[in-house]
């Protein structure tokens, strides 16, 4: 067993190595989810528009390219995830070596899905959260304490298939080439996930544009209404002005819509 062993507890002297190639490949897999992630929103909000524009609606502006939230979130997978992955990997070969589907594959598994999966999707969050322009500690533990179980959740039946998947392969830096292709689709929904369905801007920005109230507003006294009944009663008034004015007696109130 690994505990009886005092080299299990030395880092292996290979990793330094190994973050030269995970460095850039994982920053390089950042940078495509994300711009993918974000061309798609492009898209959705030009087709948005489009549609908006035949129907006479308002519509706001075409979403822009945010090059400051792809070098976010490429930095964190470059210098946080990807680093340690790929220490994790190498540590679970070392501990445990062997690929046995019934029990290296199933311990790897268990303690990467229970123990550092959580870690790893807090701290991505907290670290997005933060490095926006209006982010404030406060605000991370504000998104921690109402979005983290949501994000958590929402991959976590795909993170076990992936991570059992990615743990039969025998070594550190196979488990990593393996885990590169398939987090590019997860890396995907997890911008898309982060920064679009629970990012929570939307509804304010909403606010800034001026909008036309949609119900009835009171009538003040220098603002007539805009009835039809209220129009016809107007005009019949007027000429029964100097009426009144010639004969010095109140007119008699006129049913609407009655005439001569």
């Amino acid at each position: 067993f690994f505990f009886a062993r005092r080299s299990a507890f030395l880092m292996p002297t290979d990793i330094p190595h190994k973050l030269m190639i995970v460095i850039p490949m994982q920053g390089i897999v950042g940078v495509c989810a994300d711009s993918i992630c974000q061309g798609l929103e492009i898209y959705a909000s030009k087709k948005k528009i489009k549609a908006a524009k035949e129907r006479g609606e308002p519509h706001g502006e075409v979403k822009k390219y945010d090059v400051r939230r792809t070098t976010i979130f490429a930095c964190v997978g470059a210098f946080i995830i990807g680093p340690l992955g790929i220490i994790r990997y190498t540590l679970y070969d070392w501990w445990f070596p062997g690929n046995r589907m019934y029990v290296e594959v199933p311990i790897k598994t268990t303690i990467e899905c229970l123990v550092f999966t959580p870690i790893m999707a807090a701290l991505g969050m907290s670290i997005n959260e933060y490095m926006k322009p209006a982010g404030t500690c406060h605000s991370v533990a504000v998104r921690l304490q109402n979005e983290f179980w949501k994000v958590l959740v929402a991959g976590y039946l795909s993170k076990v298939i992936t991570t059992f998947f990615m743990m039969s392969f025998p070594g550190s830096m196979t488990k990593f080439y393996v885990g590169l292709v398939t987090s590019m689709f997860l890396n995907i929904f997890n911008s898309w996930r982060i920064n679009v369905a629970l990012a929570g801007d939307e509804p304010q920005s909403s606010k800034s544009v001026p909008s036309t109230p949609n119900g009835p507003r009171d009538p003040t006294p220098t603002e007539p209404l805009l009835s039809d009944a209220g129009a016809m009663a107007g005009v019949a008034k007027a000429p029964a002005e100097p009426q009144e004015l010639a004969s010095g007696t109140p007119a008699t109130p006129q049913s609407g819509g009655q005439g001569h």
